[in-house]
């Protein structure tokens, strides 16, 4: 929101050279959203890699047997609740 804000609200009473849609650059605001779309992109793309890397190695969800038998003992050998 506050990269695509500055290409409509950028004043030149900040920065001589630079100046948003609102006072008079709509180039600005087009610069801003693609340099927005391509930062959300390559941060999708590469969680992404690194999602498949992380579950090719060690793999990211515990088994139905050990869901099954609970995950505070399966994943950390302690009981959450205690029992009566």
């Amino acid at each position: 929101i506050g990269a695509l804000l500055t290409g409509l609200l950028a004043t030149p009473a900040i920065q001589s050279s630079y100046s948003g849609l609102f006072y008079g650059n709509p180039k600005q605001f087009g610069i801003q959203l693609i340099a927005t779309v391509a930062t959300i992109v390559f941060s999708a793309v590469m969680t992404y890699i690194l999602f498949k890397i992380v579950d090719g190695m060690v793999g990211i969800r515990a088994t139905q047997k050990e869901e099954i038998a609970g995950l505070d003992i399966t994943q950390h050998n302690e009981m959450a609740i205690a029992e009566d």
